[in-house]
């Protein structure tokens, strides 16, 4: 522990679908130990109107790395805090390490870099920022990591946390990562895609297979409200728009009914982009929409988006009856997938977040 004299009191905000980015602000809080306490508290849980602006008041936003960059929701919420004049404030982005066949590290790209400066443009002394590798966590795409794998990189961490905190608390700055900032920017073009066309993509790939037994656990404690239970009498979850690919539902279903619609995806973009792609992209070039590519990249997220959205509807609607819902949730490979979640971290921790 570091004996820390230079902040009074501590606020940390996280966003944490399967419990990484809330673990590591718990690993931090525990770094401030001369502090009385400090409030880890969930971003949908926020009031952010009445938090410390103070010198002394450290802050903190603790959230996941996607494609390259901060969600979406941490966008958000970096947006609609309040103006602050030198309220200092640490940026830790988890970021997906690999176990092929060893350890790999994780890339945060423009994740801490473009939150910093929105809040240092607020008025926010941003005094460090770093990215963390905790177990890659994207559910509907691989497996698991097991326990030996993902101990590997808490240690890691850990050590790494108890030196930025240190060195935080020294009244240091410390901006790590400079490789992948760099890394970041040349990949905008991917993580701007993702945020405005891809992660909604993602909302339309989830269904709960024949297991489910209606129990809403996944809705209840969906951070972002993304899911609603839909049905008279076996109700089933719905994934809508406002999802951000958490993976908190898939990670603690306990009956692991949650399941990614590969084969669905596949009959969708052969439906929609092979049988019927080629209407749309006529008519746009009979009356010359693709005389610049902006245009033809607005009118394909629009089609797109459009179908998916028919098209998981159609899925909802063939997965009640039971031969489609047992085609689809034994043609998806998260079937046989292992599940992780932080395995400190219960679904209680996540949503009322916790005092150190």
């Amino acid at each position: 522990m570091t004996n820390i004299q230079a902040y009074k009191s501590a606020t940390f905000y996280y966003m944490s679908g399967t419990g990484n980015s809330f673990r590591t602000a718990v690993w931090a809080a525990q770094e401030l130990n001369a502090i009385d306490k400090t409030k880890i508290i969930p971003f949908e849980k926020a009031d952010l109107m009445t938090h410390q602006a103070s010198t002394q008041n450290l802050l903190g936003l603790f959230f996941p790395t996607h494609a390259f960059t901060a969600p979406w929701a941490v966008f958000k919420f970096a947006l609609s805090m309040p103006n602050s004049k030198s309220t200092p404030i640490i940026i830790i982005a988890t970021r997906a390490g690999a176990f092929y066949p060893f350890p790999l590290p994780g890339m945060e790209g423009t994740a801490c870099l473009l939150i910093a400066l929105i809040l240092m443009f607020k008025g926010y002394d941003v005094r460090g920022f770093s990215g963390m590798d905790m177990p890659s966590n994207w559910l509907a795409v691989h497996w698991g990591m097991n326990k030996e794998h993902a101990e590997y990189f808490y240690d890691k961490t850990k050590k790494e946390l108890k030196l930025f905190i240190s060195k935080i608390s020294s009244e240091q700055r410390v901006y790590k990562s400079i490789p992948s900032w760099i890394m970041g920017i040349l990949l905008l073009q991917v993580s701007f895609m993702y945020l405005i066309f891809a992660r909604l993509m993602l909302t339309k790939i989830m269904f709960a297979d024949e297991t489910c037994n209606s129990c809403g656990i996944c809705a209840t404690y969906c951070p972002f409200g993304a899911i609603n239970m839909l049905g008279n009498k076996n109700k089933k979850p719905y994934w809508t728009f406002s999802c951000e690919s958490c993976e908190r539902c898939i990670a603690y279903c306990p009956k692991k009914s949650i399941q990614a619609g590969h084969s669905y995806i596949l009959l969708l973009y052969w439906i929609f982009y092979g049988a019927l792609g080629f209407i749309p992209v006529k008519i746009a070039s009979l009356y010359g929409v693709f005389k610049t590519s902006l245009p033809a990249m607005l009118l394909s997220i629009t089609y797109t988006l459009t179908f998916y959205y028919i098209g998981y509807w159609l899925l909802n609607l063939l997965c009640k009856v039971k031969l489609f819902a047992w085609i689809f949730s034994h043609t998806t490979f998260t079937k046989i997938y292992s599940r992780y979640n932080q395995h400190d971290t219960s679904l209680n921790d996540l949503k009322n977040g916790t005092i150190i």
